[in-house]
């Protein structure tokens, strides 16, 4: 009897890495022809209507010179449906960044939840301006567009995933080009790290920017993205061998399944709901091997780039 080899598509095993300034971008079309061959599994249920809001308005990214706005304000579409993180990989790739970093850039802001509302304020001018009343949320979806700053996003920002993400990402891409002048003599194109910063702090490389730096550094390393609960058998909010192990237990008929965490009997059960990571209506061995391949940091339709 041969062995049983799962390998991912080729599609799941191209990278997104970040263009240089000066890069032709590839267009939104040929990034989703590239990011939708692959079936992936939604780790946040939660944003699936709005992940499937495509379109929105024509704006000016927020500092950008004039030129910029001219060559590329276009290209913000929001045209676009998937999962969450589809529609981070077609961002990636529409806009030339590495997609690792924009999978622990979209954790740090908001968890992968389209949901996040941060930035919360008690003026009432604040407020007034993006016609909420006090107390208001100034930044909304997954890498937290501000509205009060990013003239005309909002509510766009709050209602289609992949329109959030489009004008995030051309916000960073005018920095990266070199567009953003007024964030001083030490700003310069080509740092992307710097321009993440800037996002967050508004200022290049000062205090916030450094330790928002520090926890994306940090996220990048633990990838809580691959530790919800698809896949987490255990219960015990990551997924790992141990969850492979509860999956080939169950399959040999030593577990039983129940529905949900926590679970009764931790020496007897699983998670029946979160061990069919393929999607196939079954909890086996091949959920198993699946898990394990993650664990071990090869690529699957689970987990396609660790």
């Amino acid at each position: 009897m041969s062995a049983l080899v799962l390998t991912a598509p080729a599609e799941a095993q191209g990278f997104f890495d970040t263009l240089a300034p000066g890069s032709d971008l590839p267009t939104g079309e040929e990034c989703a022809q590239q990011v939708t061959g692959l079936s992936r599994i939604e780790q946040r249920p939660s944003n699936a209507g709005l992940n499937q809001t495509i379109g929105g308005p024509t704006v000016n990214i927020d500092g950008a010179d004039p030129i910029y706005n001219a060559a590329f304000r276009q290209r913000i579409s929001g045209d676009f449906a998937g999962t969450t993180e589809q529609i981070l990989r077609w961002g990636a790739c529409k806009w030339g960044f590495n997609e690792g970093t924009l999978r622990a850039r979209a954790w740090v802001e908001s968890s992968w939840l389209m949901t996040t509302a941060g930035d919360i304020t008690d003026d009432i001018d604040t407020c007034a301006f993006i016609g909420q009343v006090p107390p208001c949320a100034q930044s909304h979806g997954l890498l937290q567009v501000k509205a009060g700053v990013h003239l005309g996003t909002y509510p766009r920002s709050t209602e289609s995933t992949a329109w959030g993400v489009d004008y995030a990402l051309a916000w960073t891409r005018a920095c990266f080009e070199g567009s953003f002048v007024w964030l001083g003599p030490d700003y310069g194109p080509g740092d992307e790290r710097g321009c993440l910063g800037a996002w967050f702090s508004g200022e290049w490389y000062d205090a916030a920017a450094l330790a928002y730096l520090d926890v994306l550094d940090a996220r990048l390393v633990e990838r809580p993205w691959y530790k919800t609960d698809i896949g987490d058998v255990n219960c015990d909010n990551q997924v790992n061998i141990i969850d492979a192990l509860f999956v080939v237990q169950f399959d040999v008929l030593v577990r039983t399944g129940v529905a949900g965490c926590p679970l009764a009997s931790p020496a007897g059960n699983l998670n029946q709901l979160a061990g069919d990571v393929n999607r196939d209506l079954r909890v086996n061995i091949i959920d198993a091997l699946i898990i394990a391949q993650c664990d071990a940091f090869l690529p699957n339709i689970f987990c396609p780039n660790p």
